[in-house]
């Protein structure tokens, strides 16, 4: 297991091993014949912890999530193909980039051992070792903090914008996702709260759950000024692009065609 030493108050781990009942679940990518094919399967566990002097406890797993599947040929895998599948989601983490960088390389050299261990595959052969990827995502209980408190602002699934959207691909069924995925990543701006003046600076109080701003909360401000916090006002657009408080437009899917990658 390694430890990366995230921002004050947040830890990440993440550890690998084979695991062969991944092999028995469905992935979106094709195996490639002849070649030695790693299954990378990344999954995240919330976790927030009492203190941050007791380095032996594992702390309290709030939710988890799998964040994605990716195949690679371990001849040719390098860090950065990793990195290009996860780091979206990587940064809602808040993870720095060393952290990512670290956890990527050494995910990809494990791979890289575990193939090594396996023979060259015929050309028709579909060969895959299958790696499973546990990040651990803590949030740290600080000196004089109630453990509520750290709760309350603990990076956590329901406390980001959801995953789906971030990986979502165009059918006839979900167009209005598509532009909200557009949006997501081109126009919604998305501020860290670094300090408790900052976040209510943008806004006293969210007024979509009613709750203050937190340090290491995610905070967005709409066209119109009118700010949420980003998993909340994400919930309101998946439904209408209007801004819940005043119904001005916060993105207008006509125009949004051009930025879609």
């Amino acid at each position: 297991m390694t430890f990366g030493d995230g921002r004050i108050g947040f830890e990440y781990r993440h550890r690998f091993r084979i695991d062969n009942g991944i092999l028995s679940n469905p992935h979106e990518h094709t195996l490639l014949p002849g070649v030695k094919n790693i299954i990378f399967d990344i999954r995240t566990n919330f976790i927030v912890k009492k203190n941050a002097v007791d380095s032996v406890d594992e702390g309290e797993v709030l939710d988890s999530e799998k964040l994605t599947t990716v195949v690679l040929n371990a001849e040719k895998a390098k860090p950065y193909d990793l990195i290009f599948h996860t780091w979206y989601r990587l940064d809602d983490y808040w993870m720095t980039k060393d952290e990512m960088d670290r956890m990527t390389h050494e995910a990809v050299e494990f791979g890289r051992q575990m193939a090594a261990e396996v023979a060259d595959p015929q050309p028709s052969d579909l060969v895959a070792i299958p790696i499973s990827v546990e990040i651990d995502v803590c949030t740290v209980q600080q000196e004089g903090e109630a453990i509520d408190d750290a709760r309350e602002r603990a990076i956590r699934a329901t406390n980001l914008v959801p995953l789906y959207l971030w990986q979502i691909t165009f059918t006839k069924n979900n167009s209005k996702r598509l532009w909200l995925m557009v949006y997501l990543r081109r126009k919604l701006e998305r501020v860290r709260v670094l300090n408790i003046d900052e976040g209510l600076g943008l806004m006293n109080v969210c007024s979509i759950c009613s709750k203050k701003p937190v340090f290491g909360a995610q905070i967005s401000t709409l066209p119109c000024g009118h700010a949420f916090h980003t998993h909340c006002i994400v919930g309101v657009l998946e439904q209408d692009n209007l801004c819940p408080t005043c119904s001005y437009p916060a993105y207008d899917p006509d125009n949004m065609l051009h930025s879609l990658v």
